[in-house]
């Protein structure tokens, strides 16, 4: 073109045509998304940025359609439970497989104790919690098995696949890129409590009572103080129990990134540092993370990638949760008792240099003061991670490439307890001393030879591999107890000392291929094949194969190849899908054998015990079987967007413990059985209802509908316990033959043919047996975000939401019957309404306390749903040519945003408490229990993020 000087007019126009979205598959694998028949949904790094959550886990929550998460309720560094299309495993086996960069990653729990749970223990993160949010460029769901079938017997219950940043710059120059967070989460969900009735029992003032079933409080009334008789306090409680325990909690969070290379040879340098102090005042979590990544391309046919991550967690002072915990007994304290005197008296003052425990009634195991716990129980763990993979590329032709990968996953994790003092509930036990010490070691070598081709109208390629995984166990524990000496700190000081010592290993070899074929950009067809040779199986059953297949069309590109006409301005993209797979799973090792072990008895004598479970020399692995079918649409320039799946999958040959008959001298054996189907729809939405130069304005909706079926268990077993709640009415979660998996059992009122209660000649309603009060299953979960953007300026806003599920609350109980709860500020005499057993009305008045003290399971059965604002963030990014001026140069880029997490429940139907926060640990049985978890917070925050 020659140009003479005169204008030229040029004419910018919109191009809304569909990009070939590219995705992260099985084995690292890049593939357009297109050509995929199978249902995967990506999170990018922008969503998990904002956030502003310190765990990827709490960035993943409703973004994805059938991915659900629960929090414990222990605040932060607690865990997480994470299931996809439901639960399918008798045994807990229902997480799905972290791969990051390709690698196994190990998410194992650090439950060293083995008692994490409702009653008590101390609750610690999974591996997950390790992962640095702001490493991670995209996260990729594999949500069935048909996706992630090549990944083995892990994978089937899914796979989260995480990409990490590559680094590189269009320049090839080095930059340095600082992001910095800060954030406080105020104690803010915890049970309603009454505030008008105070220490005492049948409507009188009982200073020695347990209860709050006393007099109205006023300011006016004197009573003798709980801790000294001859001092007169107000009967009057005047503070919030919980927000004077529980402090606001704060996390800062600074990260330090150096990148550099070109695209060809990137490379990229996280260090980073999370300092947090819990809602727990003795809690403090510290978290230095080291991340480095590398790819060089040495020759063109030759390249090594490096990854390397290291972190170091120490934890300080993590309280108990469940029963046993501060919440526990905050519940139950009279209302007019408060926490400042307890705070004052938490030792016994008649009792100097003993240090005994002092509190308002007992002190015993349902009863202590929480201030004495704080200084009671001392604990500190540290965790050393480490995390890295080796990767030699060769690219042999144009067509044909081999990859050998060595995965290494380390963990080292040191938890030390200490009580130091005295203990009026466990005498003779404390003061005491122990120390537990693990390591986990995973190894993985893969190797995988690939080619693809074109011929003509087809695109061929194929794949072949293998990959052994080998896994090593090692725990070391000890403990000295009664020590004489108070304030020696050490194993030796106690006058009884234990130790014991575990290994456990094990090893999967595996081979693997697939094939896909791609027909004029439109059909494609993909079939894959693993089989497994696990150590933890039986020598005739430890080899097992699994097959895929799928297929998908892409309905508008076959229109366009065959000139058959439709609407491009309304239609874009149409696909459909549909795959197929089976999935084994093997089991723990040193279920095969039963052996004996050793313990230390009465003046040294050793003795030898039977194992209280009996092995199965026979066991088969489960196997899943599943297929799914789904569509993909875009209308209007990609405006609107669908993607709809139903999937069906069955599990079979679940691996279980059943009780057994005590005259057979073992409690339990492990035996294959069940067979559990879940079925489900998935639904994505998006629309974009204003998109033009400066404004967007859209929405993204995601559904999720699961029925999940126990289609059979044994033969003689129709009722399997999944867990339950001695010490109270006895609550148990089952899995019963014909019914959904996770059915709560209780006492419900007994009731007529019109469904009157029936009441006793005391005037209280008479108990029916233990039957069906709730189940653990949502009808369905979703949320929906409203995304808008104005020039630079973006605003955020993310709902998410469930519908139906069962709660048992045991918070709610256990303040009810000490008459603290608010359900129970009603305290005139009451007519139970129903009849006696002879059909007439009941007259007979009873007391508030003997009602709630007697009342039965059924009266603390709510409904989990809810929907609540789960996060909110308003960015702004700076104009660079700005920044790069009031600067002089040295900062390129800038971005401020603010933010806010766990915000408001519009709808909630527990006492105070959050119905999706509560677990006590991340057993199926464990959803079924609002078990005094601590108070609930929101999260407001800042973040700043330079590029240099």
């Amino acid at each position: 073109m020659v140009w003479n000087g005169g204008s030229v007019n040029v004419t910018l126009t919109e191009d809304n045509e569909l990009l070939d979205e590219v995705v992260v598959t099985a084995l690292g694998i890049s593939r357009e998304k297109k050509s995929l028949g199978y249902a995967v949904q990506d999170v990018k790094a922008d969503q998990i940025a904002r956030s502003g959550t310190a765990t990827l886990t709490d960035a993943l929550q409703g973004k994805v359609a059938g991915l659900q998460i629960n929090n414990s309720g222990t605040g932060a560094g607690g865990s997480t439970r994470i299931v996809l299309r439901g639960n399918s495993s008798l045994s807990d086996n229902n997480e799905p497989m972290y791969v990051i960069d390709g690698v196994p990653y190990d998410t194992g729990g650090h439950d060293i104790d083995g008692q994490a749970g409702l009653w008590g223990g101390v609750d610690r993160a999974s591996g997950a919690f390790d992962i640095n949010p702001e490493d991670v460029e995209s996260v990729s769901v594999l949500k069935g098995p048909t996706a992630a079938a090549l990944y083995g017997s892990r994978a089937g219950n899914g796979v989260i696949l995480i990409t990490t940043k590559k680094g590189g710059r269009a320049d090839g120059k080095i930059g340095v890129t600082y992001s910095g967070k800060f954030t406080w989460s105020p104690v803010s969900y915890y049970l309603d409590l009454q505030d008008t009735w105070g220490q005492g029992d049948n409507g009188e003032v009982g200073t020695t009572s347990e209860n709050s079933w006393g007099a109205r409080m006023s300011s006016g009334t004197m009573v003798p103080a709980w801790w000294d008789s001859s001092v007169q306090v107000p009967y009057m409680g005047t503070k919030n129990p919980f927000t004077e325990y529980y402090r606001t909690g704060n996390m800062q969070s600074n990260n330090v990134t150096i990148q550099g290379g070109n695209e060809g040879n990137p490379f990229r340098l996280t260090i980073g540092h999370d300092d947090t102090q819990s809602i727990i005042k003795p809690t403090r979590l510290d978290k230095t993370s080291i991340d480095f990544v590398s790819s060089n391309k040495v020759t063109d046919w030759f390249g090594i990638d490096v990854k390397a991550n290291y972190v170091k967690t120490i934890g300080n002072n993590r309280q108990t949760r469940g029963a046993y915990g501060a919440t526990y007994y905050i519940n139950k304290i009279p209302r007019s008792i408060t926490m400042e005197s307890l705070k004052a008296n938490e030792f016994d003052a008649s009792r100097p240099g003993e240090y005994i425990e002092d509190n308002y009634y007992g002190p015993d195991a349902e009863h202590q003061n929480v201030y004495f716990l704080q200084d009671q129980f001392n604990n500190k763990d540290v965790q050393n991670k480490f995390f890295g993979m080796a990767a030699l590329n060769f690219q042999f032709t144009k067509d044909l490439k081999l990859r050998v990968k060595e995965g290494y996953d380390w963990t080292g994790f040191t938890v030390n307890y200490s009580w130091p003092y005295q203990d009026p509930v466990f005498t003779g036990h404390y003061p005491g001393v122990e120390e537990r010490k693990y390591t986990r070691i995973e190894e993985n070598t893969e190797a995988l030879l690939s080619w693809n081709h074109k011929y003509g109208d087809f695109d061929l390629g194929a794949s072949a591999g293998g990959n052994i995984m080998r896994y090593h166990y090692d725990d070391l524990w000890s403990e000295g107890r009664s020590i004489a000496l108070q304030g020696a700190q050490f194993i030796a000081a106690g006058t009884t000392i234990h130790a014991s010592n575990y290994v456990s290993e094990k090893q999967v070899n595996s081979v693997y291929g697939f094939a896909n074929i791609g027909y004029k950009d439109w059909l494609y067809l993909d079939l894959t094949a693993r089989n497994d040779w696990s150590s933890t199986l039986p020598k005739d059953n430890r080899s097992y194969f699994y097959p895929s297949v799928s297929l998908s069309a892409l309905l508008t590109s076959a229109a366009d190849a065959y000139g058959i006409n439709y609407n491009h301005d309304v239609i874009d993209y149409g696909k459909v899908r549909f795959s197929w797979a089976k999935v084994g799973k093997d089991t723990d090792p040193y279920q095969l054998e039963s052996t004996y072990s050793t313990t230390t008895g009465a003046n040294g004598y050793i003795f030898i015990e039977q194992p209280t479970t009996m092995a199965n020399a026979n066991l088969k692995p489960e196997m899943s079987d599943s297929y799914e079918i789904g569509t993909e649409w875009h209308f209007f320039k990609n405006r609107l967007g669908l993607d709809l799946t139903y999937y069906n999958t069955v599990t079979k040959n679940q691996i279980m413990s059943v009780a057994m008959n005590y005259a057979s001298g073992v409690q339990n054996k492990w035996i294959n059985a069940g067979k559990i189907t879940n079925r489900g729809l998935e639904l994505t939405f998006n629309a974009d209802f204003i998109r033009n130069r400066n404004w967007t304005v859209g929405t993204t909706v995601n559904f999720s509908k699961n029925w999940n079926k126990v289609n059979e268990l044994t033969e003689d077993l129709k009722m399997y316990e999944l867990g339950h709640m001695t010490g109270y009415s006895g609550i148990y979660v089952y899995a019963i033959e014909g019914e959904s998996l996770g059915k709560i059992y209780g006492y419900k009122y007994r009731r007529d043919d019109n469904g009157n209660k029936i009441i006793g000649s005391d005037g209280l309603p008479l108990r029916d047996a233990s039957q069906e009060i709730g189940d653990i299953n949502p009808n369905f979960t979703g949320s929906f975000s409203l995304n808008a953007s104005y020039k630079n300026l973006g605003l955020n806003a993310l709902f998410s939401f469930q519908n139906g599920g069962d709660l048992y609350s045991v918070t709610e109980y256990s303040a009810a019957i000490h008459g603290t709860a608010k359900r129970t500020e009603n305290r005139d005499q009451m007519v139970v309404e129903g009849v006696n057993e002879s059909g007439t009305a009941n007259t007979v008045a009873i007391s508030a306390q003997k009602y709630w003290t007697n009342a039965v399971d059924e009266e603390f059965i709510y409904n989990a749903g809810y929907l609540k604002l789960s996060e909110l963030s308003l960015s702004y990014s700076f104009n660079p040519d700005f920044v790069n001026r009031i600067t002089k140069g040295v900062v390129e880029n800038a971005r401020f945003s603010v933010f806010g997490s766990n915000l408001l429940y519009l709808v909630k139907h527990t006492p105070g408490t959050t119905p999706d926060g509560s677990l006590t640990d991340t057993s199926i049985y464990a959803t079924a229990f609002d078990m005094c978890p601590y108070p609930g917070s929101r999260t407001f925050g800042f973040s700043l993020t330079l590029g240099f």
